[in-house]
């Protein structure tokens, strides 16, 4: 309800929990944690993510609180946290979240100056790229990390990728230079 707490709606829940079967409960438990990511409300999401995976160890969410765990360190710059569960994602459940996993543990990499796994993860995204944001992204962080590892043919290589694309020049230097969404929104 609108002007309803998180912690009223929480208490609310438990109450009618009695009632209702617990798929609902535990449908209910996590799409209020989803929100509250998606809001903004970062911390309260760890908070109530975590509190549901006590709550329902075997769930059929379990990859999805496990990916919106990962998302949220990520928020939080909690990058050793986030890695956890998003290399849990990408071991262990390649349908679910896969392809948005490989993409923040390719920031990770971008942010800690890890060429390495900067590359195998932009490998990865290139791969199992099935929209135009992946390819780019992929062949961008390929040259940023080519550059660094002084793997200048690499860099003509995937410049030459980025520049196939729709991209205007002006466009394809500001995503190249430019921090993600997720960067932006901190």
């Amino acid at each position: 309800s609108k002007g309803m707490t998180s912690t009223d709606y929480m208490k609310r829940l438990e109450k009618v929990s009695q009632c209702v079967p617990v798929l609902d409960i535990e449908l209910k438990k996590f799409e209020l944690a989803r929100n509250q990511l998606y809001e903004g409300l970062v911390n309260e999401a760890i908070a109530n993510f975590e509190a549901f995976g006590i709550e329902f160890p075997n769930s059929k969410y379990e990859d999805d609180v496990k990916y919106h765990l990962g998302e949220a360190n990520f928020e939080m710059q909690k990058l050793v946290e986030a890695k956890e569960y998003l290399e849990y994602i990408v071991e262990h459940s390649p349908d679910n979240h896969y392809l948005e996993s490989v993409s923040i543990l390719s920031h990770i990499a971008l942010i800690e100056k890890d060429n390495q796994n900067i590359k195998k993860y932009s490998l990865i995204l290139l791969k199992h790229a099935n929209q135009q944001s992946h390819f780019l992204e992929a062949h961008l962080n390929l040259m940023k990390s080519s550059y660094a590892l002084e793997e200048y043919e690499d860099v003509i290589v995937h410049s030459k990728q980025v520049l196939k694309s729709d991209l205007t020049i002006p466009e394809a230097c500001l995503l190249y230079t430019s921090p993600s969404p997720r960067d932006k929104r901190q």
